[in-house]
């Protein structure tokens, strides 16, 4: 019996995204099912170093689609994760997000900073892609990194050069070679009596 061929998930998500934005988007529903495949793509399809011109396009996209869209359908839409322990370990949780929903307001206004204080796995994966591209933009234009110009720190780069990987700082030109341990076979594996040997 033959197995399924699979699913290109970047097509099927690029499909059902370009299928709403050409019928109407005159209402919320619609909005967050396309702002849905535009996070999925965004998660599935583009490196996140990659400033292309589809992936500015895409940030784009992701805040027109965005804003205008009332908080409590987007929060129906996307749940929140269910973690509840964020005073404890100072970070986002449950609490912390429903919170910052009613101090937005009733609507979304600046997406980004909505994006941003929402505990949601998709859309906190859409924000660091968002944020890598910025950086790599920035990057192009200035030719720094933006935590070089922030913080002053160099940041060092990891090379694979005829097989072998270094870390390159850009400030001195130097390398310094990257060992990886050899995996050790655990103690409790044993050589069955007549098996194949390595």
């Amino acid at each position: 019996m033959m197995k399924p061929a699979k699913q290109d998930l970047i097509t099927i998500h690029a499909k059902c995204l370009f299928n709403i934005i050409d019928n109407d988007l005159d209402n919320d529903e619609q909005r967050l099912k396309a702002f849905y495949h535009l996070a999925k793509l965004s998660v599935l399809g583009y490196p996140p170093r990659a400033a292309t011109a589809v992936a500015i396009e895409a940030i784009d996209l992701g805040k027109k689609l965005l804003e205008g869209v009332s908080t409590d359908r987007f929060v129906k839409f996307f749940p929140p994760d269910k973690t509840y322990d964020g005073a404890r370990w100072e970070c986002k949780d449950y609490f912390t997000t429903m919170q910052a929903v009613k101090e937005h307001g009733p609507v979304i206004t600046d997406s980004f900073s909505f994006l941003w204080e929402y505990n949601n796995m998709l859309t906190r994966l859409y924000v660091v892609n968002q944020m890598c591209t910025m950086s790599e933009i920035i990057r192009q234009e200035t030719g720094k990194e933006p935590i070089e110009e922030f913080f002053g720190i160099t940041p060092r780069y990891l090379r694979e050069v005829n097989g072998k990987e270094f870390l390159y700082d850009p400030k001195t030109g130097k390398t310094q070679a990257v060992t990886r341990p050899k995996r050790r076979r655990p103690k409790w594996i044993r050589l069955v009596k007549g098996g194949m040997k390595d």
